[in-house]
């Protein structure tokens, strides 16, 4: 009886022993898996900051080094730019544009760097569709019928980025009165404190970098020729309105 009492026990035991290893296992098991889980998750969080779908979420801020890493928006072609110069470049520009349903618009002025000193800008008016960019010198008021035609359609939407000093001016300088007008930088701000610029939106909507060079924004627009840095910029300010709003009201339908 005494033998069949230990066996009896030594099994128990032993099932103990047995369950304890089971128990051992699948908790060296979970601490693995969770440890893996925590990797996988790093990595994760890691790659969101190499990589940037095409639009951001509306709540997402950007920060520099985010900023940093965008790739640079390619901007308008040289050859999709029309200086307009002569009163058959102001005709194929009405022309051009005459049938759109929405423009990019922008202006450009030589600015004033002395307290008290008025600008007598704009010294350039830009106007966009998405496949073609228009500047209009105004350093010499000339050729502008066609620019002020456009501007002040109300069939024609206009859009771009801080656009109350623009129309202020057009309407001292050349008696330019815009219509039907939208600007983003208040349509599309975040908060009551903070308007949308133009570099804001495109990193956004497009996760790209809209490259916006201080030197080129400061620089001389009332000069009888533009640089080709002068040129690029303007065409890409009014064109990259347009296309930005568009992505923009597509996202909001």
């Amino acid at each position: 009886m005494a033998d069949g009492i230990d066996g009896s026990a030594c099994r128990q035991i032993q099932g103990l022993n047995n369950i304890k290893n089971v128990l051992f296992i699948w908790l060296a098991y979970s601490l693995w898996l969770i440890s893996t889980i925590f990797v996988l998750a790093q990595a994760i969080v890691a790659s969101q900051h190499l990589t940037y779908p095409p639009c951001f979420p509306y709540h997402a801020v950007m920060t520099e080094d985010q900023e940093v890493l965008l790739p640079p928006y390619p901007g308008v072609q040289e050859k999709d730019i029309l200086l307009v110069q002569t009163p058959a470049d102001a005709e194929q520009a009405y022309a051009e544009m005459q049938a759109a349903d929405i423009l990019g618009f922008d202006t450009e002025s030589k600015p004033v760097f002395f307290k008290g000193q008025q600008s007598d800008g704009p010294h350039l008016i830009q106007l966009a569709t998405d496949s073609k960019a228009y500047l209009f010198p105004t350093v010499k008021v000339q050729n502008t019928d066609a620019v002020k035609a456009l501007l002040e359609s109300k069939e024609i939407l206009k859009v771009g980025f801080g656009l109350s000093d623009d129309m202020k001016r057009l309407k001292i300088k050349l008696g330019i009165s815009p219509q039907h007008v939208l600007d983003l930088a208040r349509a599309m701000r975040e908060s009551k404190q903070r308007d949308m610029g133009a570099k804001a939106a495109v990193a956004k909507y497009f996760g790209m970098q809209l490259q916006k060079s201080k030197k080129t924004s400061t620089s001389n627009w009332a000069t009888p020729a533009l640089n080709d840095r002068q040129i690029m910029y303007a065409a890409n300010d009014a064109q990259v309105a347009l296309l930005v709003y568009r992505k923009w009201l597509a996202l909001k339908q």
